[in-house]
């Protein structure tokens, strides 16, 4: 017998499950949790991490010359890597975390028009930026699906 089992009878076990439990009425959509949601967000988190890693190293590691060219990758992947751990620690309160990265994948994707000095740092804040993007994307996506909603398998 655990320990939950030994404070109410089974009588009153029944009527508790009998008045909480019930059936949704015919145009009420039905909420289930998607078993794979928190492994996808873990997942995307934690490519995102990868890309912070690699965005606050690649100056050094492709050469940059220009301070703006240098300091943009450092700065939003220093970002990036933050809140792509803050995801990872809890993913299920901290879905606007993947909308702020989303943004800065964006704008990591704008700034290779600009702010790059080289074509080697133009196409790694664009290839970069948008892994982010969809990683981010991804982490976004709501932990439930409805009833009558395609649901991704």
């Amino acid at each position: 017998m655990t320990q939950r089992e030994s404070y109410a009878p089974a009588a009153d076990r029944d009527e508790a499950a009998r008045r909480f439990s019930r059936e949704p009425m015919a145009d009420e959509p039905v909420s289930t949790r998607d078993p794979h949601w928190r492994d996808e967000v873990i997942g995307a988190a934690g490519l995102n991490v990868i890309a912070g890693i690699w965005l606050i190293l690649s100056p050094w590691i492709l050469g940059y010359t220009g301070p703006d060219a240098t300091w943009n990758p450092i700065v939003f992947g220093a970002i990036i890597l933050v809140l792509a751990l803050a995801r990872i620690a809890r993913p299920a309160g901290t879905r606007a975390l993947s909308a702020i990265n989303a943004l800065i994948g964006i704008w990591l994707f704008i700034s290779g028009f600009w702010l790059a000095d080289s074509a080697q740092a133009s196409w790694n804040v664009w290839i970069v930026g948008a892994i982010v993007f969809i990683m981010a994307a991804i982490g976004m996506t709501p932990a439930t699906t409805r009833a009558g909603s395609p649901s991704r398998s």
